[in-house]
């Protein structure tokens, strides 16, 4: 599998956007999900093959990177209400 390159504009930006995030910008939570789920949902559905695994492992994913970063405390973890036919949609 290719690696993507970062771009040093798109670095800051990410930097920026968990700079938003510690601050408790909802709006930044949003995009951070919004950015990142579809990654984290197609990568674990090519081990998985099963939607509902998936939805949970992803989910979980979500969670621990925000609360292993500081950025989300515990009590306000994602779920996922997902339509596989027309894209993931992570809430909180």
């Amino acid at each position: 599998m290719a690696r993507t390159k970062i771009s040093p504009e798109q670095r800051e930006l990410d930097f920026q956007l968990m700079q938003r995030i510690a601050a408790k910008d909802g709006d930044a939570l949003a995009e951070f999900s919004n950015r990142f789920y579809p990654l984290i949902y197609s990568t674990a559905y090519k081990v998985l093959r099963h939607a509902e695994d998936t939805e949970d492992v992803s989910a979980e994913v979500l969670n621990t990177v925000l609360e292993e970063g500081g950025f989300l405390p515990s009590s306000e973890r994602f779920t996922c209400d997902l339509d596989l036919h027309h894209g993931s949609k992570p809430r909180h």
